[in-house]
């Protein structure tokens, strides 16, 4: 094909926004999770729900770069028996009545008799993973919350410690600087755990920073400049899913699967 018949592909896409992209999600699979039952995941595979392939197995790790994150907070409605609706109430305002319900560990007990959190906190990550697509464009949305909120946070806190180094042209250090947030790859993978009841299952980890070839840099600031820019319009759209089980960490999905799945 003639290159200079698609030198100008890109316009034919120029009115899209941020509401127009399908964002995919990278999952961690419970064994309670449908695509598990249905067979198309196992146990312990990250999973892109969109493209329903295996990212990686439970054995494996794939690379992830983050280049935004956000807070959501979600009330679940706790009777479980009432399934035409799921989700009572959802934000992304730090300042909401939601958020500091959440801050103040507001607790009730649900239809199942278990005392749980009246709302739970999501950390969302939106991320490339180029080993798995083969490019530096497709955006994956990962959701860490309950019992794998505390790796989501241990995460969080790893991006800010890290730490780059600011050269001049003659390759000599002039500054250790906090690194972006995108300057370093990371290594998703699970490990296991067990509830009081005895129940296992898996807990998301990102873990083994690596830092960026500086040939990427200026592409990577740019998608996230972009990304913060639209940040409400992602925040929108971000939310989180609960598998009906209170004890089991969910990773990844969004409130039309919560409806399904909760």
């Amino acid at each position: 094909m003639d290159r200079a018949l698609i030198l100008n592909a890109s316009d034919d896409f120029k009115d899209m926004t941020p509401r127009d992209i399908q964002m995919s999600r990278l999952k961690l699979m419970q064994a309670t999770n449908e695509d598990v039952k249905s067979g198309k995941a196992k146990y312990g595979d990250w999973y892109d729900t969109t493209a329903q392939k295996v990212v990686c197995h439970i054995d494996g790790t794939a690379q992830v770069i983050p280049l935004m994150w956000w807070k959501d907070w979600i009330e679940f409605n706790p009777n479980h028996m009432d399934k035409s609706k799921k989700i009572i109430s959802r934000s992304a305002d730090p300042a909401s009545a939601l958020a500091r319900a959440a801050e103040g560990f507001e607790r009730i007990v649900n239809s199942r008799g278990k005392t749980v959190m009246r709302v739970t906190e999501v950390l969302n990550y939106v991320v490339l993973c180029p080993e798995y697509t083969q490019n530096w464009d497709e955006m994956f949305l990962m959701s860490f919350m309950k019992t794998g909120h505390k790796s989501g946070m241990k995460w969080l806190n790893a991006l800010r410690k890290c730490r780059i180094d600011l050269k001049n042209d003659a390759g000599e250090v002039l500054e250790r600087a906090q690194a972006p947030i995108w300057a370093y790859a990371w290594n998703i993978k699970s490990s296991a755990a067990q509830n009081p009841e005895g129940d296992s299952y898996l807990i998301p980890e990102c873990a083994d920073g690596v830092l960026n070839d500086s040939s990427v840099w200026a592409d990577l600031s740019e998608k996230a400049e972009r990304l913060k820019a639209a940040r409400q319009l992602v925040a929108d759209r971000a939310s989180a899913m609960s598998d009906g089980d209170d004890d089991k960490p969910t990773t990844g999905v969004d409130a039309a699967e919560a409806e399904k799945h909760f």
